[in-house]
């Protein structure tokens, strides 16, 4: 929804849904069977100001001005051909609508659902009219035609159910929630100045400048967050700043006098839909964060990126004993969580286990496998041998990290492997479902016959050139910035 926050920080919001046209029921409750959300939502942080930045709010400060979270909202099921009528409510009168042409006329469509103009209501809480019936009452005004000003998120199924849940008249029942997904993650700063800059200014100053880094990069068609904005939905949600305290990384800043240092944390939330799974967006955000300080142009602050960053590596993995052919989806996906739950098992035995910027691996990715027969083994209780066909598989790790100590991933993978396939194939063995898909199914893994004979033979770290989603850097240099004085 678009609220342009005039009247304060905080908004109770519901929102009512009905079969069929709201004309001529739009003051009985009775009429309105589902209650979608009842929830509170509230301003984002450094949303427009129109005393400060202008009257004119950005079309895409306005798509983030309001955002339900999934766990206060039950989606509707809507099938071909029936139309529907949502009922919309705030406290204060903010939330923005336009002007329409005529009651029921076509606003916007695709190729799936459109949506029609309506009314907007003046009154609240909703329902609470004298034309409901409740003496002594002002009657309740309603303006037309209007236009909703937001977004309709929605979920396509090409097959519904044959005999879908009636509820109360005939109204067909909400069915499982499509989630929207909420991903975390944290920038932090040594941020070096002068004394007359207090700890307040300086969180304001890196906050507004971090936010409107991220708007950039969500705006450039090359940066992988525009992607996820434009497939996945994705917003950022929340951005706080805050002085933290040097201990949280283990090491101090030590400023040129008379300047002195603080650590800034920035904690960031972005919300998308589960079509992006939140570790490739946490890697997203992290993938950007050495490079942060190089676009901050904060008034004579010098700045240095000591958070997280991403990594990621390419290594190949040769599994021995495998079937005479490729692994298929369901197989790859197993393969895929194998092999992080491994590696996640050994950083605790790895010089990259200790503190709270561990490494931790978010993510594998099969990209790439080879048959090949150039080994052989002897059948137990025969004096023939047959030939052992062997799979090379390419793979894609991705994780997060805090150094020091600085981080070879590649090596990590590698070593971890080679000092101990046996771990990795009992973990093989465990046959543990893969994790269910967007949809909520998974398929039939009773027959995982692929990995019966599997034996894990070793591990190698490959550099891959001209990839889709290049690497991080290895190291990363502070960038000064300083800006004109008066």
């Amino acid at each position: 929804m678009f609220i342009d926050w005039n009247s304060g920080d905080n908004a109770e919001v519901l929102a009512y849904a009905r079969k069929g046209s709201w004309f001529g029921f739009q003051n009985d409750p009775n009429e309105w069977p589902f209650l979608i959300t009842n929830t509170t939502i509230h301003r984002p942080i450094n949303f427009h100001n129109r005393t400060s930045n202008g009257p004119n709010i950005p079309y895409e400060k306005k798509k983030t001005s309001a955002i339900i979270p999934d766990s206060e909202f039950i989606p509707l099921s809507v099938l071909e051909g029936e139309t529907w009528s949502i009922y919309v409510c705030t406290n204060v009168a903010d939330l923005r609508y336009t002007l329409g042409t005529s009651i029921g006329n076509l606003f916007s469509e695709n190729d799936d659902i459109q949506i029609l103009e309506g009314a907007g209501a003046a009154d609240w809480p909703p329902f609470g009219g004298a034309s409901a019936g409740i003496v002594g009452a002002k009657e309740y005004t309603f303006y037309a035609p209007r236009v909703f000003n937001g977004n309709v998120r929605y979920e396509y199924k090409a097959e519904c159910p044959s005999a879908a849940p009636s509820g109360a008249g005939g109204v067909t029942s909400p069915p499982t929630a499509f989630p929207l997904l909420t991903t975390p993650a944290k920038y932090q700063f040594f941020v070096e100045h002068a004394t007359d800059r207090s700890v307040n200014e300086i969180s304001q100053d890196m906050e507004f400048a971090v936010n409107a880094v991220i708007d950039n990069f969500l705006k450039d068609a090359t940066n992988p967050l525009y992607q996820y904005a434009r497939n996945d939905g994705l917003v950022i949600s929340s951005l706080i700043a805050s002085v933290t305290s040097p201990t949280e990384i283990g090491y101090l800043c030590i400023p040129d006098p008379p300047n002195v240092c603080n650590l800034i944390s920035v904690d960031v939330e972005a919300t998308h839909r589960n079509t992006a799974s939140t570790e490739d967006v946490k890697y997203a955000l992290l993938f950007l964060a050495a490079i942060l300080p190089s676009l901050i142009n904060v008034n004579m602050y010098e700045v240095k990126y000591v958070g997280e960053r991403a990594v990621a590596s390419d290594s190949e993995i040769l599994l021995t004993g495998v079937p005479d052919r490729l692994m298929g989806d369901v197989e790859s996906k197993y393969f895929e969580e194998a092999t992080l739950k491994f590696l996640n098992q050994q950083i605790s035995k790895s010089k990259y286990g200790a503190g709270e910027g561990a490494l931790q691996i978010l993510s594998v990715s099969v990209n790439g496998q080879k048959i090949t027969s150039d080994s052989s083994i002897l059948e137990p209780g025969r004096s023939t041998r047959r030939l052992k066909k062997a799979n090379n598989v390419k793979v894609r790790v991705k994780g997060q990290h805090r150094p020091p100590p600085e981080l070879d991933l590649g090596e990590f993978v590698e070593s971890s492997i080679n000092a101990d396939r046996e771990a990795f194939d009992r973990v093989l063995g465990e046959r543990e479902p893969p994790t269910p898909s967007e949809a909520g199914t998974v398929e039939d893994i009773s027959d995982l016959g692929y990995f019966d004979e599997v034996q894990v033979a070793g591990a190698r770290d490959i550099e891959e050139a001209d990839t889709e989603d290049p690497l991080p850097p290895k190291s990363y240099t502070p960038v000064i910035i300083q800006k004109e004085t008066d």
